[in-house]
């Protein structure tokens, strides 16, 4: 659901279940602690505990808010899910694994879960775009005035709710799809899942968005290049598979810019003239050189979220960037939260294998979105992050040998 936003957002508007995101994160975070006490996973309960501090933290800093800038509670509301909405997903991965314990079915069908999610975001995209945009017209555009120019730049959501809001998303789908293949022992399994793997590119390059093709590239890149030259089971048609790819590179390339409105967005002219980086010098002046207490404690709880404020109430800019965004919020606190997964794997580091190289990679791309876009605050990025937080935690569950190849 939360992969598909905007089809469920038009589904439900106007309706009792419009909150439907935010119910499935309060229905989540009951079953997480009803469950928790039955679950032995190492430091589970200490991550939980830390979470649980920076959320009491978060509600005198709420309250300050609400105190001297007047903020509505639907908007203090609105951050604390924003800030905490992939708690939920934490148990995620230890919950499919004791499924597939309990029926006895193969422990490949959490790779495979996300591997169709993936496939079928890019044979979405790709119909959108042939289509000349029938489901962003129909699920997007309808609800919002402000996306109207999208087709007009050649850029596609499919059931998404924006073109850019399912980077890391799209990356786990590619990583799930990669480690899939090194699981395999089928050259012909191993040769769709390639074709598979960089299908997700093409998806990406439908959205327009610069930033998804970036991180999906990136993740190839560092996953299927460490696959090529660390793995020793790796078959030469792998190699060959990469010729192949270079010597059809400009017939790709003539596919991909054969609209002018990709020609322009993906051109190194238009790349020089996004203001991002003048948003990014803005918001370290702002929250983090002029003035140190906003850096250390933020501004105003909810400060940027100006989706939800009233009429007169202070709104503050995200600068196209998630850290600098939490920091006017909450100061470095909230930028210590977008970090937590990261520390957590980097502090359980035991190796490079294609599991942890992968994790990292997933890391590496929620690192870039966030520093490039407010994209890492987005929910389906927030779980997914947590997701694989969660399968970091079991990491043992996930080995050759106990995915139980057949």
């Amino acid at each position: 659901m939360l992969g598909n936003g905007a089809l469920f957002t038009w589904l439900f508007q106007g309706t009792p279940f419009a909150m439907w995101r935010q119910l499935i994160w309060i229905i989540g975070l009951i079953i997480l602690y009803k469950k928790i006490i039955y679950v032995d996973i190492f430091n589970i309960k200490s991550i939980l505990n830390i979470l649980g501090v920076i959320f009491i933290i978060n509600v005198f800093q709420a309250l300050y808010a609400i105190a001297v800038f007047d903020f509505n509670l639907v908007r203090i509301g609105y951050c604390f899910w924003i800030y905490f909405s992939g708690i939920p997903f934490l148990l995620f991965p230890y919950f499919f694994i004791e499924y597939t314990k309990t029926t006895g079915k193969s422990r490949l069908l959490f790779l495979d879960l996300f591997i169709y999610m993936g496939l079928f975001l890019t044979i979405g995209l790709i119909v959108d775009r042939i289509s000349g945009g029938i489901f962003t017209k129909l699920f997007l555009i309808s609800m919002s005035n402000g996306l109207l120019g999208l087709l007009d730049s050649g850029r596609y959501c499919f059931l998404c709710e924006a073109p850019t809001t399912f980077g890391v998303y799209y990356c786990f789908c590619l990583f799930c799809t990669l480690y899939r293949l090194y699981l395999s022992e089928s050259n012909k399994s191993k040769l769709i899942l390639l074709a598979i793997s960089l299908s997700y590119i093409v998806g990406g390059w439908m959205t327009g968005s610069r930033q998804i093709v970036l991180v999906l590239g990136i993740v190839f890149v560092i996953i299927f290049g460490f696959y090529t030259l660390f793995i020793k089971d790796r078959k030469s048609y792998i190699t060959f598979g990469i010729v192949l790819l270079f010597l059809s590179a400009p017939y790709i390339e003539s596919l991909l810019f054969s609209d002018k409105a990709y020609k322009e967005r993906f051109s190194s002219s238009s790349i020089v003239k996004d203001k991002r980086s003048r948003y990014w010098e803005e918001g370290f002046k702002e929250t983090v050189s002029d003035n140190i207490l906003i850096f250390y404690l933020g501004k105003a709880f909810s400060l940027s979220q100006g989706q939800k404020a009233k009429k007169g109430e202070l709104t503050g800019r995200h600068y196209e960037n998630t850290f600098y965004s939490r920091i006017s919020e909450v100061g470095i606190i909230g930028v210590f939260l977008l970090l937590v997964p990261l520390y957590y794997l980097l502090r359980h580091w035991d190796g490079f294998d294609m599991f942890n190289i992968g994790l990292l990679s997933i890391y590496l791309s929620y690192l870039i979105i966030s520093y490039i876009s407010p994209n890492g605050s987005h929910q389906t990025t927030q779980m997914v992050v947590f997701i694989a937080m969660g399968m970091n935690l079991i990491k043992h569950e996930f080995t050759r040998d106990k995915m139980q190849l057949a």
